[in-house]
This record gives structure tokens, C-alpha cells and sequence, in this order.
């Protein structure tokens, strides 16, 4: 869902893609920033035909996956080369229990944190201070950016709502 997002708002709405999977963020001057890392983004082949691309595009990744990766000489994907400031975070968010609808809209507080911190990847998290600091940041950064809660929507779907949402600004 994200990377289709990512590909769809790049490829139709002339946005740029800072990261496939990975991004980094510090803060600075009472703001948070994203940094870039590498010009590529990884999507299953029914996202490359529902963006009207070859199913087959890009390169294959390994033998297991069906993914493919593809990167700016693409289709005039585009890929920031430069930091830039983070003004929302979209939470796509599955219900729990499969029927539940899912709430969507800004996150606040508590709901803000957790969204947050269920998607941090930690490579030790058995380190207590190292532990202490991430929940810290966290917490700044839940408190400095808006998270907005997005209910998780087949491809389709999502790349149509987005592409509506961004005509409408």
C-alpha cells in the first residue's frame, strides 16, 4: 500500500518519492525532517498495470518475490535528492478484527504515539536507554507532526482516492 501510494503520487500527481520502506528522520530547527535514500521503489506487477505500466517493468528482486523494483529513468518517476520537511503522516491502518470499520482521521496523543512506535524498526530492543530514546522521539514526533489515520484500501482504490484528494488542493 505505501510504495503504491508512493508511485501513484509520483507517476500521476508530479510528486516526489523520498524512500521505498526505509526513511530516516531527525529533527531540526523545531521541525522534523525526512531524508532520502535510494531512487527506487519495489511493487508487485498488478501495481505496474494498474499505473499502466508493463507488469514486467523494472528488474526482479529475488526468487521468492514477484516484486519489481524500478527507479527514475521509469516513466518519469521522480526521487527527492534532497531533505525535506515532514508536514503529515499517514497511518494506513487495517481493522482488527477484519469487520470493524476503521476510524480514519487525525490521531492524537496516545493514538499518535502508537501508530508511531508499531512501525519504528529497532535492531535492539532488548537496550534499555536505547529503548528510553526511541519512545522519546517518538513521542516529539507525535507531538511536533500530524498523524492522520487512513484506512488500508485495495490498490485501486487507495491510488483513486489519492489522486481525487490531491485535485481537490
Amino acid at each position: 500500500g505505501k510504495s503504491t501510494m508512493a508511485a501513484a503520487m509520483a507517476a500521476i500527481g508530479g510528486g516526489e518519492i523520498i524512500s521505498d520502506d526505509c526513511l530516516v528522520l531527525h529533527p531540526r530547527a523545531g521541525a522534523w525532517w525526512a531524508m532520502p535514500s535510494g531512487a527506487g521503489v519495489r511493487l508487485w506487477p498488478s501495481t505496474l498495470d494498474l499505473l499502466g505500466w508493463a507488469s514486467t517493468a523494472g528488474s526482479g528482486l529475488v526468487h521468492f518475490s514477484e516484486k519489481r523494483r524500478v527507479g527514475a529513468s521509469h516513466e518519469g518517476l521522480a526521487f527527492a535528492s534532497v531533505e525535506a520537511p515532514l508536514s503529515v503522516i499517514v497511518s494506513l491502518r487495517r481493522p482488527d478484527d477484519g469487520a470493524s470499520p476503521v476510524p480514519s482521521g487525525p490521531l492524537s496523543g496516545r493514538d499518535a504515539v502508537l501508530a508511531l512506535a508499531s512501525e519504528v524498526f529497532r535492531l535492539d530492543p532488548g537496550d534499555a536507554a536505547a529503548s528510553r530514546a526511541h519512545f522519546e522521539a517518538v513521542t516529539a514526533l507525535a507531538q511536533t507532526v500530524p498523524v492522520v489515520a487512513v484506512p488500508r484500501r485495495p490498490p485501486a482504490a487507495a491510488v483513486a482516492d489519492v489522486l481525487c484528494r490531491m485535485s481537490a488542493h
